[in-house]
């Protein structure tokens, strides 16, 4: 999945924080507001881990443009970040269950996305090798 799918994600988690869904998709396409409806619990700090399939399919449905997504979170007064119980790091990690691409490194106003982490534990080294 593109860069649409991964502006919704970045996007979306800047824009939960601020609480301003209906700017956000006038500025830069989608619907956040439904996003939000199926995501919100899963972006929590303590919500469920693995996203529904309705969270899923409402993510890879929207259509938004990376570059106003990141603008837009970096626009935003400093140290807004994941507050009012939303986790970045969740919000990534929910993104990436449902399929969606998001390349690590990148930088949205102070959040950098993470690395992606292996799907599995790495088998222990063998000995003697």
């Amino acid at each position: 999945m593109g860069k649409r799918e991964f502006a919704l994600m970045v996007m979306f988690a800047g824009i939960l924080v601020l609480g301003n869904l209906q700017e956000a998709s006038a500025q830069c396409g989608g619907n956040f507001s439904a996003v939000f409806a199926q995501c919100e619990q899963f972006y929590r700090e303590n919500g469920p881990t693995e996203p529904s399939l309705e969270c899923c399919q409402e993510l890879k449905r929207q259509n938004i443009d990376l570059q106003c997504a990141c603008d837009y979170i970096a626009s935003r007064p400093p140290g807004i970040g994941p507050r009012n119980g939303i986790d970045l790091n969740r919000t990534v990690s929910v993104s990436r269950a449902c399929g969606i691409q998001i390349p690590p490194g990148l930088r949205c106003g102070d959040f950098i996305i993470p690395p992606n982490p292996a799907p599995y534990p790495a088998p222990p080294p063998e000995e003697g090798s």
